[in-house]
């Protein structure tokens, strides 16, 4: 037996081996047809109900104004040597959850929450005034 004659036998093979696993995959995937979409629905309703809906400033605010642990690589990161809330006027401490907009300024989460979220209607930077969502 010469070996291109051994190689086309293995390719055949395992050609063969393929065609058997995606014939038996796709019997499965039929046999299940009927059960998994009522599990997957029944988990999706369990979901949906206990997750609180919300309105679109608050998915936008989640969106658009990541939330990060401040840290002193995030200050690197973001240029500053002393983070300031420029909402409250107080530091921003290392472990705390700040939010940072698009033009890079940070802020407490609960104070850009407020600015966002409550009567700032045009959704703008505290700092730069910059249209964030």
């Amino acid at each position: 037996m010469n070996s291109h004659t051994f190689f086309d036998d293995v390719a055949n093979m395992m050609n063969q081996i393929g065609n058997t696993i995606t014939e038996t995959v796709i019997d499965v995937v039929h046999e299940l047809n009927d059960t998994i979409p009522q599990q997957f629905n029944s988990v999706f309703q369990n979901i949906n109900q206990q997750k609180p809906k919300l309105d679109i400033n608050e998915k936008n605010f989640r969106i658009y104004i990541r939330a990060e642990k401040m840290s002193e690589n995030l200050k690197n990161e973001l240029g500053y040597k002393v983070p300031i809330c420029s909402i409250c006027l107080d530091n921003i401490e290392n472990g705390e959850i700040c939010r940072i907009t698009q033009c890079e300024h940070i802020f407490h989460n609960e104070c850009a929450k407020k600015w966002f979220l409550g009567t700032n209607k045009e959704h703008t930077c505290p700092m730069c005034r910059v249209k964030c969502f």
